[in-house]
C-alpha cells in the first residue's frame, strides 16, 4: 500500500513540475521553435504572396478614396500639391505592408526577451522543484487504515492535476496559433494606417492585441512561479491536509491561466 501511495504522490508532484516547466518552456519559444523553421517559412510565403496583394489592394482603396474626396472638395480640380502630399502619404504605409513580417519579428523579439528575462529572475525549473521527502516520511509512519485515507485525500489532487496539465496546454498552444494566425494576416490591418478613420479601429489595436498576446507568455510565467511556491508551502508542512489546499491551488492556476489572455488584453487597453 505504501508503496502504491509513494507513486502515487511522486506522480501526482512530478506532474506538477514537469507540467509547470513544459508551460513555461512553450510560452517562451516562438513559432519557429513550435512548427519548425521550414514550415514556418512555408506559411510566411504563403502570406506573402496571398495577404499581402489583398493588403495593397486596399490601400490602393483607401488612397484612391482619398484622392475622391480632394477632387470633390476642389469642384472637380485635382490640386497637383494636395496630390504629391497624398502620394507621400502612402509611401510609409505601403513600406509598412512590404516589411510587415519583419516589424512583427522585432516586436515579438523584444518582447518575448522581457519574457525570457522574467523567466531567469523566477528561477523555474530545478530551483522551484517541489520536494515531497518529508510528506512521504510523515505518510510512512502511518497505518494501512491512515495511508488508505491519505490515497483518497490524494486522488483529488491528482484528478487536478490531469486537468491542470489539459487546460494549461490548450491555453498555451491556443495563444501560440493566434499569434501565428495575427502574424500571417498582419498586413491587411497594416494598411488601414494611412486612413484616418480606420487607423484607430484597426491598424493600432491590432498591434496592441499583437502586443497582448506575446505579454501573455510573461503573465503565464509569472503565474506558475507563483503556483510552484504556493504547492512547495503545502509540501513544505508535510501536512495530509494541504492536499485540499493543493486542489484549490491547482484550481487557482487553472482558472488564472485562462484569464491570462483577458488580463493581457486589459493591460494594454484594447478592451
Amino acid at each position: 500500500m505504501f508503496d502504491f501511495l509513494t507513486d502515487l504522490i511522486k506522480g501526482i508532484f512530478g506532474t506538477i513540475t514537469g507540467s509547470a516547466g513544459e508551460i513555461v518552456k512553450q510560452a517562451t519559444r516562438t513559432p519557429a521553435d513550435i512548427f519548425g523553421q521550414d514550415f514556418w517559412n512555408s506559411l510566411l510565403k504563403v502570406g506573402m504572396s496571398a495577404v499581402m496583394p489583398f493588403a495593397i489592394l486596399i490601400l490602393g482603396y483607401c488612397m484612391a478614396a482619398d484622392l475622391y474626396r480632394f477632387w470633390c472638395r476642389s469642384n472637380g480640380t485635382l490640386d497637383m500639391e494636395l496630390v504629391c502630399v497624398t502620394f507621400v502619404k502612402y509611401i510609409i504605409p505601403f513600406l509598412c505592408i512590404s516589411y510587415t513580417y519583419d516589424l512583427l519579428q522585432f516586436i515579438f523579439t523584444q518582447i518575448n526577451q522581457m519574457v525570457l528575462q522574467l523567466y531567469q529572475s523566477v528561477s523555474l525549473g530545478t530551483g522551484n522543484s517541489v520536494d515531497t521527502s518529508a510528506f512521504l516520511q510523515q505518510v510512512s509512519g502511518m497505518n494501512f487504515g491512515q495511508k488508505f485515507g491519505v490515497w483518497v485525500q490524494m486522488f483529488g489532487p491528482w484528478i487536478c492535476t490531469q486537468l491542470m496539465t489539459v487546460v494549461s496546454t490548450v491555453v498555451v498552444y491556443g495563444r501560440m496559433f493566434e499569434i501565428v494566425v495575427y502574424w500571417i494576416f498582419a498586413p491587411i490591418p497594416f494598411a488601414t494606417f494611412a486612413n484616418d478613420e480606420l487607423r484607430g479601429s484597426v491598424g493600432v489595436n491590432f498591434v496592441k492585441m499583437f502586443c497582448a498576446l506575446i505579454l501573455q507568455g510573461g503573465l503565464i510565467v509569472l503565474v506558475v512561479s507563483l503556483y510552484l511556491m504556493l504547492i512547495k508551502s503545502v509540501t513544505i508542512q508535510a501536512s495530509v491536509q494541504g492536499a485540499f489546499a493543493m486542489m484549490g491551488y491547482s484550481a487557482v492556476l487553472t482558472v488564472t491561466l485562462v484569464k491570462t489572455g483577458s488580463l493581457s488584453k486589459r493591460l494594454l487597453g484594447t478592451y
